[in-house]
């Protein structure tokens, strides 16, 4: 049933470990069942976004989403952010060329409630801010580069990080337990400090 609407040739590059799957791996791994993990959690997509190229006919469009599976005992759940490239083949037909997962927190589910509170817009010098939003089911943040990533807070005060390169924030609480200041860390090194505004 998918061989149809999987393009060739194809690619698929999983966030978990990045291997890198050919359409006849692919479609062999699916044969097998392995896909079947996938359909034993709760998925839900949160703001997809399409970008269409080729005027008047478009002949590609790019699809971007934020994926929460969770496991049907409601313990652990997994985000992604998935990617996936679809073609306009010489039939018409649309299909897919090529997809990846890039995995951007697993653990226990997230506590909405304590994540939520970090929403607001702090400061880290006149005219440069942080801004933190709930939005799409999660915690975002717009960098002062303009550059928009996911938060995932471990604890109250620390943010989780798969990998270090980029740095992680780290809150400071007032006495009522909400975040009065955000620092990006490198390491053990303070790159800023935001002030949170009232």
């Amino acid at each position: 049933m998918l061989e149809p609407i999987v393009a060739d040739p194809f690619t698929w590059v999983h966030g978990a470990d990045g291997r890198v799957e050919s359409r006849e791996a692919w479609l062999a791994a699916v044969a097998r069942g392995m896909g079947l993990t996938g359909q034993r959690s709760i998925r839900t997509e949160h703001g997809t976004t399409l970008s269409t190229h080729g005027s008047p006919q478009p002949h590609t469009v790019g699809r971007i989403s934020l994926v929460k599976l969770r496991d049907s005992a409601g313990t652990r759940e997994s985000w992604l952010r998935q990617s996936q490239l679809f073609v306009r083949g010489v039939n018409g037909r649309w299909q897919l060329a090529w997809g990846q997962g890039t995995l951007m927190y697993e653990g226990p589910p997230l506590d909405t409630a304590m994540h939520s509170r970090y929403a607001g817009t702090y400061v880290i010098t006149p005219g440069r801010v942080l801004v933190l939003a709930w939005r799409d089911g999660m915690l975002t943040a717009t960098l002062p580069s303009g550059a928009s990533a996911p938060i995932f807070l471990g604890s109250p005060t620390e943010e989780v990080m798969r990998a270090v390169g980029p740095g992680r924030l780290r809150f400071a609480l007032g006495p009522d337990g909400r975040p009065i200041t955000a620092a990006l860390v490198r390491g053990d090194v303070e790159l800023w400090r935001a002030t949170r505004q009232p």
